[in-house]
């Protein structure tokens, strides 16, 4: 992020930054992290590949996902999914850039006709 300048750096680590008792930490509940550490095994490709509506999957261009040949699969088995594989920023995307809010515009304008 570090292309965000004054005001809008500043709401960006407000946003995920918390002073606790003169400590900072993420912006979350820590008790969150031992849940998600839990290594059990998740997907929603099958959800994907019956997905009713649009759906935009959106990777940076050094994402691990954006080579991922599951996600072509995804594409090719439901036409409501749109891949979007270089959102130019490495990983993952900011949706903050012009390009990218026109990009994210031109998709949402597409669903709504």
């Amino acid at each position: 992020m570090d292309f965000l300048e004054g005001p809008w750096r500043e709401r960006f680590i407000e946003s995920r930054l918390l002073n606790v008792a003169g400590k900072w930490r993420l912006n979350y509940d820590p008790t969150l992290g031992e849940t998600l550490r839990v290594n059990a095994p998740f997907s929603v490709e099958e959800l994907l590949k019956r997905a009713p509506r649009p759906v935009l999957m959106s990777f940076g261009t050094q994402s691990p996902y954006a080579t991922d040949p599951l996600n072509d699969a995804i594409a090719r088995a439901n036409p409501n999914i749109t891949l979007l594989k270089s959102m130019s920023d490495p990983h993952p995307p900011s949706l903050m850039k012009p390009d990218q809010i026109f990009t994210i515009a031109g998709f949402l304008a597409r669903c709504l006709g």
